[in-house]
């Protein structure tokens, strides 16, 4: 029997950081002199760190500057700390979600948030030791794909003798169409119009929605229609 391997991104679906991210990008390049407006935050919002500072300064028409992308980085990356430090936002009934999930399926997280971040922001919403294997912004240097397929690897040496389904579950568009091509299940999270949810494997409007039964229904019988 499969063993599903659901991999989330952290942000944006077991916690609410896109506030926090946002302020902490608008404090860095502020220090610049540039001010981050909205066209430009969705262009952006589901960005590393790193890459979010660089193509923020290239569509707002700075030359490109690797010293000061680098800086920029580090502001974002210390105004985020101090940001979570002071409290963010958990998913409903997101500790008894994971601890039903965990009953029938391995949990992995694949994110664009650093190692750093993730820890803190596990220890915060409580979920410490739920997840293995973790992966960050490091290991996704090589693409998102070969990220997935690290994590089935690891998730195979700490199960052996498993057969593992995985599953990725986000609220980007972007990382579904991504997960699809690398031959993944997917789980979209949160609204979306009609067209982007049937890309999906499997549509749910928050992780409360995402239940053991559900997850079983999918791997019997992935639709394209919301779970």
């Amino acid at each position: 029997m499969d063993v599903p391997v659901l991999c989330f991104e952290i942000e944006g679906i077991l916690v609410e950081t896109a506030p926090a991210r946002r302020a902490a990008l608008t404090t860095a390049l502020a220090a610049d002199g540039l001010t981050l407006d909205d066209a430009t935050w969705e262009q952006l919002r589901s960005l590393p760190v790193e890459s979010a500072a660089a193509y923020a300064r290239r569509l707002l028409g700075v030359p490109e500057d690797p010293t000061a992308v680098t800086l920029a980085t580090l502001r974002a990356e210390q105004a985020f700390a101090d940001r979570i430090a002071r409290g963010i936002t958990i998913a409903p009934a997101l500790l008894s979600t994971l601890e039903r999930l965990s009953a029938i399926a391995r949990l992995a997280i694949v994110s664009r948030a650093a190692r750093r971040e993730i820890d803190a922001l596990i220890e915060r919403a409580g979920c410490t030791g739920l997840f293995r294997p973790i992966l960050g912004a490091d290991d996704l240097r090589s693409g998102l794909p070969a990220a997935w397929i690290r994590v089935v690897a690891q998730t195979q040496t700490l199960f052996p003798g498993q057969r593992l389904q995985p599953y990725i579950v986000t609220d980007a568009l972007e990382k579904i169409r991504e997960g699809r091509r690398a031959g993944l299940g997917t789980i979209l999270v949160g609204a979306a119009p009609a067209h982007e949810a049937i890309e999906a494997d499997a549509w749910i409007e928050s992780l409360a929605d995402l239940t053991p039964d559900r997850v079983r229904a999918l791997r019997a019988s992935p639709s394209g229609d919301p779970l």
